[in-house]
């Protein structure tokens, strides 16, 4: 949990930072080159009326870019409930969950991705924008005020999640949402760059039918690595075998075809094979490792 000094700062002196990371949207909601969760070289523009992101937001039924120090209050966070629900808490106020704007429930891989998005982009403090008092929504966690949340550093949240791939956009969202869900649809459909990485992964191992129950089983190197095939994301099980972790999936390596495959350390950077941090098992069925003298993914018989 923060220091209560984090949340309780003010807007001038928690978006006023000098390296901010979001560029201004157009006015049709498109924009610019996209900003993954590792950061980049781009940046928002501030100024003495406020910060400006990419998409901007609603604040009280009015469509804010920049957002000022009068748009909303600074809170901590406190948990997520789903990749478009936040719950957090101001310096007056008990806690209040947050449905964020223009964000739909459907994920793309695993609800967990989202979610540890979340609670890395939030660590330093947030800022929330309600989108007004009754701009409220049901949900499986409880009643949600609609709004949207930036980060110390100047940073729409829902922007940071859609330009990582780990949510969908709502382009029919109420309350003046559609404005910014069709802004995060043009962030979603960019593929994020990825500048900043954990190196060249150095073992790894695709097992098509694990000796315990016959489904897919990945050991890495790496402890506590997150391993992720096709968008689903492995159950790490710790270390074992000379591996630092083993993920096991719910089908058999056979059921993946022609794998697409991710490895994130501890931190949730990627690592890299062959200098890609996305790589590819060609064939889901047969057992595949990792070459150490050319990066390369190669069948195996170890």
């Amino acid at each position: 949990m923060m220091e209560k000094s984090n949340y309780l700062k003010p807007l001038t002196s928690i978006l006023f930072f000098s390296a901010l990371i979001l560029n201004a949207c157009t006015e049709t909601g498109g924009g610019g080159s996209s900003d993954g969760e590792s950061g980049s070289s781009s940046s928002s523009s501030s100024g003495g009326d406020g910060v400006t992101t990419r998409c901007g937001a609603i604040a009280n039924g009015t469509y804010k870019n920049p957002i000022s120090a009068n748009d909303g209050v600074a809170v901590r966070f406190i948990s997520t409930s789903g990749p478009n629900l936040v719950v957090v808490q101001s310096a007056t106020s008990g806690p209040q969950l947050v449905r964020l704007h223009g964000v739909a429930s459907t994920v793309v891989g695993v609800a967990g991705s989202a979610q540890s998005a979340i609670e890395r982009f939030s660590v330093d403090g947030l800022f929330f924008v309600s989108a007004g008092s009754s701009c409220v929504e049901a949900t499986a966690a409880g009643q949600a005020q609609i709004g949207s949340l930036f980060n110390s550093a100047g940073a729409g949240l829902a922007e940071a999640l859609a330009a990582a791939g780990v949510v969908r956009s709502n382009v029919a969202d109420t309350c003046g949402g559609d404005r910014i869900g069709i802004c995060l649809k043009a962030l979603e459909e960019t593929p994020p760059p990825e500048t900043v990485t954990a190196g060249e992964l150095a073992r790894f191992l695709w097992k098509p039918q694990s000796d315990s129950d016959g489904k897919l089983a990945v050991q890495t190197a790496p402890f506590k690595s997150t391993i992720v095939v096709n968008g689903e994301t492995g159950t790490n099980q710790g270390s074992g075998n000379g591996y630092g972790s083993l993920a096991r999936f719910s089908k058999s390596g056979c059921a993946y075809g022609s794998a697409r495959v991710k490895v994130l350390n501890s931190k949730g950077l990627p690592f890299t094979v062959g200098g890609q941090t996305t790589f590819t098992v060609s064939n889901g069925c047969g057992r595949f490792c990792v070459e150490d003298s050319s990066g390369k993914v190669v069948s195996c018989s170890n």
